[in-house]
Protein backbone atom coordinates (compact mmCIF):
# COMPACT_ATOMS: atom_id res chain seq x y z
CA UNK A 1 0.00 0.00 0.00
CA UNK A 2 2.81 2.78 1.14
CA UNK A 3 4.57 1.94 -2.85
CA UNK A 4 1.10 2.59 -4.77
CA UNK A 5 0.69 5.57 -1.92
CA UNK A 6 4.28 6.96 -3.25
CA UNK A 7 3.36 6.35 -6.72
CA UNK A 8 0.27 8.29 -6.68
CA UNK A 9 2.08 11.25 -5.07
CA UNK A 10 4.85 11.33 -7.49
CA UNK A 11 2.22 11.48 -10.32
CA UNK A 12 0.22 14.44 -8.32
CA UNK A 13 3.34 15.99 -7.87
CA UNK A 14 4.34 16.04 -11.63
CA UNK A 15 0.95 16.74 -13.05
CA UNK A 16 0.79 19.81 -10.78
CA UNK A 17 4.70 20.97 -10.92
CA UNK A 18 6.72 20.90 -13.78
CA UNK A 19 3.99 20.21 -16.68
CA UNK A 20 4.93 24.03 -18.39
CA UNK A 21 5.87 25.61 -21.74
CA UNK A 22 7.36 28.33 -22.34
CA UNK A 23 5.75 29.48 -25.57
CA UNK A 24 6.46 31.95 -28.34
CA UNK A 25 3.94 34.10 -29.60
CA UNK A 26 5.01 35.86 -32.92
CA UNK A 27 2.52 37.88 -35.10
CA UNK A 28 3.12 38.54 -38.88
CA UNK A 29 3.67 41.46 -39.01
CA UNK A 30 4.73 42.15 -35.34
CA UNK A 31 3.84 44.77 -33.19
CA UNK A 32 0.48 43.20 -32.51
CA UNK A 33 -1.25 44.06 -28.71
CA UNK A 34 -1.40 39.94 -27.06
CA UNK A 35 -4.05 39.08 -24.97
CA UNK A 36 -4.06 35.86 -23.08
CA UNK A 37 -7.75 35.08 -21.62
CA UNK A 38 -8.33 38.89 -21.80
CA UNK A 39 -5.45 39.91 -19.70
CA UNK A 40 -2.54 41.81 -21.81
CA UNK A 41 0.52 40.21 -21.44
CA UNK A 42 2.98 42.39 -24.05
CA UNK A 43 3.46 42.63 -27.55
CA UNK A 44 4.93 40.45 -30.05
CA UNK A 45 7.14 38.71 -30.16
CA UNK A 46 6.82 37.95 -26.86
CA UNK A 47 7.71 34.44 -25.03
CA UNK A 48 4.82 33.09 -21.76
CA UNK A 49 5.38 30.20 -19.89
CA UNK A 50 1.84 28.13 -19.82
CA UNK A 51 0.26 25.24 -18.47
CA UNK A 52 0.90 22.04 -19.67
CA UNK A 53 -2.34 21.05 -17.42
CA UNK A 54 -4.69 19.01 -19.74
CA UNK A 55 -8.05 21.26 -18.07
CA UNK A 56 -6.53 24.67 -19.38
CA UNK A 57 -7.68 26.14 -22.07
CA UNK A 58 -6.45 29.50 -22.84
CA UNK A 59 -7.98 32.17 -25.03
CA UNK A 60 -5.33 34.31 -27.28
CA UNK A 61 -6.33 37.67 -28.42
CA UNK A 62 -4.13 39.71 -30.78
CA UNK A 63 -4.80 43.19 -32.24
CA UNK A 64 -3.05 45.30 -34.89
CA UNK A 65 -4.22 48.68 -35.90
CA UNK A 66 -5.64 48.55 -39.28
CA UNK A 67 -6.01 44.46 -39.13
CA UNK A 68 -8.56 42.01 -38.40
CA UNK A 69 -8.98 40.85 -34.78
CA UNK A 70 -7.67 37.73 -34.17
CA UNK A 71 -8.92 35.40 -31.17
CA UNK A 72 -8.94 31.79 -31.12
CA UNK A 73 -7.50 29.22 -28.68
CA UNK A 74 -3.81 28.73 -28.35
CA UNK A 75 -2.48 25.63 -30.36
CA UNK A 76 -1.59 22.28 -28.35
CA UNK A 77 0.03 19.29 -28.73
CA UNK A 78 0.90 15.82 -26.96
CA UNK A 79 3.98 15.99 -26.08
CA UNK A 80 6.28 13.74 -23.18
CA UNK A 81 6.51 15.41 -19.65
CA UNK A 82 9.32 17.47 -18.99
CA UNK A 83 12.76 15.78 -18.58
CA UNK A 84 13.29 16.36 -15.30
CA UNK A 85 9.25 15.70 -13.88
CA UNK A 86 9.67 12.75 -15.98
CA UNK A 87 13.00 11.28 -14.61
CA UNK A 88 11.71 11.82 -11.19
CA UNK A 89 9.36 10.26 -11.58
CA UNK A 90 10.83 7.52 -13.41
CA UNK A 91 13.09 6.98 -10.59
CA UNK A 92 10.57 6.81 -8.28
CA UNK A 93 8.50 4.32 -9.71
CA UNK A 94 11.51 1.71 -10.75
CA UNK A 95 12.55 1.75 -7.78
CA UNK A 96 8.31 1.51 -6.20
CA UNK A 97 7.09 -0.83 -8.74
CA UNK A 98 9.54 -2.03 -11.24
CA UNK A 99 8.42 -0.48 -14.57
CA UNK A 100 8.83 3.43 -16.07
CA UNK A 101 5.71 4.74 -17.01
CA UNK A 102 5.01 6.82 -20.18
CA UNK A 103 4.26 10.34 -19.17
CA UNK A 104 2.50 12.75 -22.01
CA UNK A 105 1.12 16.43 -21.28
CA UNK A 106 -1.53 17.68 -23.84
CA UNK A 107 0.11 21.01 -23.53
CA UNK A 108 0.32 23.87 -26.04
CA UNK A 109 2.95 24.41 -29.00
CA UNK A 110 6.31 25.77 -28.15
CA UNK A 111 5.73 28.28 -31.45
CA UNK A 112 2.77 29.96 -31.81
CA UNK A 113 1.95 32.33 -35.73
CA UNK A 114 -0.52 34.21 -35.70
CA UNK A 115 -1.03 35.80 -39.17
CA UNK A 116 -2.93 38.83 -39.63
CA UNK A 117 -5.12 39.87 -41.93
CA UNK A 118 -5.90 43.43 -43.37
CA UNK A 119 -9.36 45.31 -42.54
CA UNK A 120 -11.46 44.99 -45.99
CA UNK A 121 -12.28 48.46 -46.90
CA UNK A 122 -16.49 49.59 -47.63
CA UNK A 123 -17.33 50.48 -51.23
CA UNK A 124 -16.65 54.43 -50.67
CA UNK A 125 -12.64 53.85 -49.28
CA UNK A 126 -13.56 53.56 -45.30
CA UNK A 127 -12.22 50.26 -43.52
CA UNK A 128 -15.18 48.02 -42.17
CA UNK A 129 -15.96 47.62 -38.30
Amino acid sequence: MRKISLFLLSCVAFVTFSCTTVTRIESEPSGAKVYLDGAYIGTTPLTQKLSNFAGKEYVLTVIKDGYQIYRAGVEREVKTGPVVGGVVTSILTLGILGWVPFVYCYGPKENQLIILYEKPENSDGAEAE
